[in-house]
């Protein structure tokens, strides 16, 4: 198999594909369209955010705890999104905060010793197709793969992040801004639903 990640979220007349301000997991299972007329807020998703809530068949939305403590006190549900989906949530999308200066380097120095290691690769094969020398497969990069138990073709509830653009427009017609409620978040105060 080979994972293309060609999955959309749509905020009124918004459309978000995936890598322009949203992410979608690798394994998003088989087509699958789901359309939600509402969405329901669950603050930190801690323990207590969601104790006694009905869950059933709701997109729900977490914005961690963005406070220096990282929201120590709070009791956080065991299994944290696999918890609310076992519940009934159809779709969760997390919150993710811009990375930092260093997650920044880091994600680029990766992304250039893939393509390194790709080009290295191309380059084994083509000698290897050619009868040259020195390209038995030693040292070549496997194939990229994935394992899993799971079957790819089920469809599987969403579970995504956005960042602060796609939150500003998830959160437009709400009653309270992005802003003020990322503000509330850095701060480790309290969310509300």
């Amino acid at each position: 198999y080979k994972v293309t990640r060609n999955s959309t979220i749509t905020v009124g007349s918004t459309t978000f594909k995936h890598g322009d301000h949203v992410t979608f997991p690798p394994l998003g299972g088989g087509k699958q369209a789901l359309t939600f007329d509402s969405v329901e807020f669950v603050g930190y998703g801690l323990k207590d955010d969601i104790e006694g809530r009905d869950l059933k068949g709701k997109l729900l939305v977490v914005v961690p705890n963005l406070s220096p403590a990282g929201g120590r006190g709070g009791r956080v549900i065991a299994g944290g999104p696999a918890v609310m989906l076992t519940r009934g949530a159809r779709a969760i999308v997390t919150y993710a905060p811009p990375p930092s200066a260093e997650a920044q380097a880091l994600a680029q120095a990766q992304d250039a010793l893939q393509k390194a290691a790709a080009a290295v690769q191309q380059a084994q094969q083509a000698m290897q197709g050619r009868g040259g020398r020195g390209g038995g497969g030693r040292g070549a990069a496997p194939a990229p793969d994935v394992t899993t138990v799971l079957r790819v073709d089920a469809p599987m509830q969403p579970q995504l992040t956005g960042d602060d653009t796609f939150f500003e427009a998830l959160f437009a017609g709400a009653p309270l801004t992005f802003a003020d409620l990322k503000a509330k978040a850095q701060r480790g105060e309290p969310l509300g639903s």
